[in-house]
């Protein structure tokens, strides 16, 4: 059918028989009704999916009770800014979470109905009209509404929220008519292009699980570093009182690695103070670790929240008049989701790899005796295997020197053997003379 569902009124003309005006009455009736029942189709069940929730039994569950989410709100919405500045971040429980989304769910609905209402009135008002075809763009509407619902269900708020954002672009966005004046080629790119955008914020709702792996692994690493900070500062003012009273030996050790302090030192204070020194660099570097990798995921989930936030209140905000201003907004929005995405998926896993082997690393750094041990085991491995590799050199050089001696000993051999050769065949030829002589 296209970009456009159309429908005619049937009107005839003036000069028609009565029978014939009848007729076209009625025509216009079905076609009404007919144009009713495809406005209503894809509406209907979005509305009757999301009026089906019941926010008390969910505000109720054990599951809402338990959980938690961040959002992104205006710092003062009287003043109307945009920037990130404008943005702060807002701990939310999951009942206030309920709180939050039932009147923008209850918005949805109402466009939704008000949408339906207008193009009735407008079908009926006109003797042909356009009708913009969003069903492909409700099928995504409805699965949003879907997975809104099971996840306020689960507790899952990180996912309920980007559907809600879903939801609200879809409905205030992609379901906002196209001038009838547009060509049937100017009306498809458009909802093409809306198309996309909800195929984008469909992967954003997708991706909802690596924030929520991001966030388990801040949670982690904060938890982690409340408890390795003080050991971490002990250290370093350990090494600072000791770098304020022995610079020289600092300066003395600086450099060399725990095995050259011991061949040159042994286990006197230079060693000593080594293992001071490298105690506290090994602690710093894990802090350092620590924080920039919360910070990186922080950033990370801050990006994707604002991303929602804007989705939910740029149409809101902007009541429901369309502008540049608010569509080049909305367009740049989207179409930084796909490769945002595919980034954040890409940050998930790498931030629970670098946080197994921090983890790994504030396993070792938290006890300096056990760190000390680790590093001495090192060292006394390392000896050994300068051991067992000079025993293996020493070795190596028997094995070529008897190979040598073998070698000499063969050719010795070889040349005794051409040497009787030589000498007897010089006797067989003395003894064929002295036959010839007879």
């Amino acid at each position: 059918m296209g970009v456009f569902k159309r429908f005619l009124n049937g009107n005839s003309s003036e000069k028609e028989a009565e029978k014939n005006a009848q007729q076209a009455e009625q025509q216009l009736h079905d076609n009404t009704m007919g144009a009713l029942d495809d406005i209503r189709q894809s509406s209907d069940r979005i509305i009757k999916k999301l009026s089906s929730i019941d926010w008390e039994t969910l505000k109720n569950k054990e599951s809402i009770k338990k959980a938690e989410i961040t959002l992104i709100i205006q710092k003062d919405p009287k003043t109307g800014g945009e920037g990130i500045d404008d943005l702060i971040s807002v701990d939310y429980s999951g009942v206030d979470y309920l709180n939050y989304a039932k009147p923008r769910v209850d918005g949805i609905i109402r466009k939704l109905n008000n949408q339906i209402t207008a193009q009735i009135a407008e079908l009926q008002a006109t003797a042909e009209k356009t009708m913009l075809d969003t069903s492909s763009i409700d099928n995504y509407i409805y699965s949003f509404a879907g997975k809104f619902f099971t996840s306020l269900d689960k507790g899952d708020l990180r996912t309920a929220n980007v559907s809600l954002s879903g939801m609200i672009y879809g409905v205030f966005e992609a379901h906002y008519p196209i001038d009838d004046s547009v060509t049937e080629d100017e009306a498809l790119n458009e909802m093409s292009e809306r198309l996309k955008n909800i195929q984008a914020i469909d992967g954003l709702i997708e991706n909802a699980k690596h924030i929520t792996s991001l966030e388990k692994v801040r949670n982690e690493l904060i938890k982690n570093y409340r408890v390795f900070r003080p050991k971490a500062i002990d250290a370093d003012e350990e090494f600072k009182a000791f770098y304020t009273n022995n610079q020289g030996l600092y300066n003395k050790i600086s450099g060399m690695s725990g095995e050259e302090i011991e061949k040159a030192y042994g286990k006197d204070e230079e060693w000593k103070a080594w293992k001071l020194v490298t105690y506290a660099d090994n602690m710093y570097d894990v802090g350092d670790r620590m924080l920039t990798q919360i910070e990186l995921i922080e950033s990370n989930i801050k990006e994707y929240e604002v991303t929602n936030y804007n989705l939910q209140n740029a149409r809101l905000l902007s009541g429901t008049h369309a502008d540049d201003k608010l569509r080049s907004k909305l367009s740049a929005i989207t179409s930084r989701i796909p490769d945002a995405m595919t980034d954040l998926a890409n940050n998930a896993v790498e931030a629970e790899k670098e946080n197994k082997s921090i983890t790994d690393n504030v396993n070792a750094a938290m006890d300096a005796d056990k760190f000390i041990q680790a590093h001495a085991e090192a060292v006394y491995n390392h000896k050994e295997r300068e051991e067992k590799e000079l025993a293996r050199e020493t070795q190596r050089e028997k094995d070529e020197e008897a190979a040598t001696r073998k070698l000499e000993e063969e050719a010795a051999e070889l040349e005794k053997k051409l040497q009787e050769k030589e000498t007897k065949e010089k006797m067989n030829a003395l003894n064929k003379r002295k036959v010839l002589k007879r």
